[in-house]
């Protein structure tokens, strides 16, 4: 992932030490946080994990397998930065495939506009814990691919 180049890294910054406090933040700081968070995750997996992973479906698959397999048993209060950050990848996911802007209700949370006319709210450090927790039942790729899906089809420009 890549950032603009415009965007002050100073303010990054803030914003991503004010997540990992845990302190409530606002669109503006949800929105320079997320990114940067999601970076770490990925950097993170690759330095722990040898795996590279990518913003996307397939990459949610190995996150969910993560969670299920290899995490287990390791205690929660131990992962409270690898989930933040995981979730921060999961939005992006989100983001790229079926659109949405970053919010903070909270925790990160993403509105996403329904082709209805309706939003949902959808809380990606939530699910990371329930995927976690609750296994298959809570799948990333099933939220993603329902938000996809819920998206509609793409407008031709």
């Amino acid at each position: 992932m890549t950032h603009d180049t415009e965007q002050d890294e100073a303010f990054a910054a803030q914003a991503l030490a004010a997540l990992d406090a845990g302190e409530e933040l606002d669109e503006t700081l949800m929105d320079a946080a997320a990114p940067w968070a999601c970076d770490r995750f990925l950097v993170s997996i690759q330095q722990l994990e040898g795996v590279v992973l990518t913003v996307g479906r397939e990459s949610l698959a190995w996150l969910d397998r993560y969670l299920l397999e290899e995490l287990q048993g390791e205690p929660m209060e131990e992962l409270h930065e690898l989930f933040t950050d995981a979730a921060c990848f999961f939005g992006e996911c989100i983001l790229s495939e079926a659109g949405g802007v970053w919010s903070y209700a909270g925790q990160p949370a993403i509105l996403f506009g329904l082709p209805t006319g309706g939003t949902r709210l959808v809380l990606p450090r939530a699910r990371v814990e329930a995927a976690f927790i609750e296994g298959a039942s809570q799948s990333l790729v099933a939220l993603f691919d329902e938000l996809v899906a819920a998206r509609g089809p793409a407008e031709v420009a």
